[in-house]
């Protein structure tokens, strides 16, 4: 992640950060929502654990166009919140 935000940073792209799997370590998460504050880097939002995603991709399932679940309404989040932040 630091990499990356250090080549955006160098030719000026602007960027966000999701955390995937963000509560299987909270204190890792944590950490990382630290450094993109201290970086003036925006969290867009956080996609949980979700087994079912796992077996969707298995069963060659759309997880944005199956039934409700967190990953699929964390990942519709973030999709707006990408539009707001960089203004797309």
């Amino acid at each position: 992640m630091l990499r990356a935000l250090k080549l955006t940073k160098h030719f000026g792209i602007n960027a966000g950060v999701v955390i995937n799997k963000y509560d299987i370590n909270l204190k890792e998460t944590e950490t990382i929502k630290e450094k993109c504050k201290v970086l003036n880097v925006p969290v867009i939002g956080e996609v949980p654990f979700d087994e079912d995603v796992g077996v969707a991709i298995t069963n060659s399932c759309n997880l944005i166009e199956s039934a409700h679940c967190p990953v699929r309404d964390a990942v519709i989040e973030i999709s707006n919140k990408i539009q707001e932040v960089f203004e797309i």
